[in-house]
């Protein structure tokens, strides 16, 4: 399902990520990490609906503990889920998305992201689309981007978790925006 592949020719060496192909209306974030620590990847969906009875919204979070959120014909599912990322990489499908905003966090569940260890060892999430805009508002079909811890980020205590960026599904488009400022705390906020 998912693995890397390299590839030499020429004396250049390829390290490119493998995701099962993606389908119509459909996108997908993989996290990637060298170290044994436990990190984990989480989405807090936040879908827009029309005011019911006083209640506007819906949401969810899906991670470990919650794998799969349906809302009407939109569906988000942790794939692959390991507890050491020398095992291979995390994915999460989001199918049919509805309107709304889809926050991608990564989790340091058994520490915190310090500055030694990603300086030493960064993790990354590449973020695949079937058809959205990217942080430039250029079209994309297939790989958006690949987000990357940057040591230099991280608040002086460290942190235990990182908002990688979110989709934001409006009007029928789709639009990926990376995280730029304040990217790290101890909680996750929406």
């Amino acid at each position: 399902f998912t693995d890397v592949v390299n590839a030499i020719k020429h004396s250049i060496d390829l390290t490119v990520p493998m995701i099962a192909m993606l389908g119509r209306d459909q996108d997908r974030v993989l996290l990637r990490w060298g170290s044994t620590a436990d990190l984990d990847l989480w989405v807090d969906a936040k879908f827009e609906v029309q005011q019911v009875n006083g209640f506007q919204g819906s949401s969810s979070y899906i991670g470990w503990r919650s794998r799969t959120s349906v809302y009407g014909d939109s569906e988000i599912t942790l794939d692959v889920d390991h507890p050491d990322g020398t095992l291979g990489p995390e994915t999460t499908r989001f199918e049919s998305l509805a309107a709304g905003v889809f926050q991608v966090w990564v989790h340091h569940f058994d520490g915190r992201f310090t500055t030694e260890d990603v300086s030493a060892m960064p993790a990354s999430v590449d973020v695949f689309c079937a058809d959205c805009t990217d942080d430039d508002g250029q079209k994309v079909v297939g790989r958006v981007t690949t987000v990357t811890q940057v040591a230099a980020d991280l608040p002086s205590g460290g942190a235990i978790w990182w908002n990688v960026g979110e989709f934001v599904r409006t009007g029928g488009e789709t639009q990926w925006y990376t995280c730029t400022s304040n990217c790290y705390s101890e909680h996750r906020q929406g």
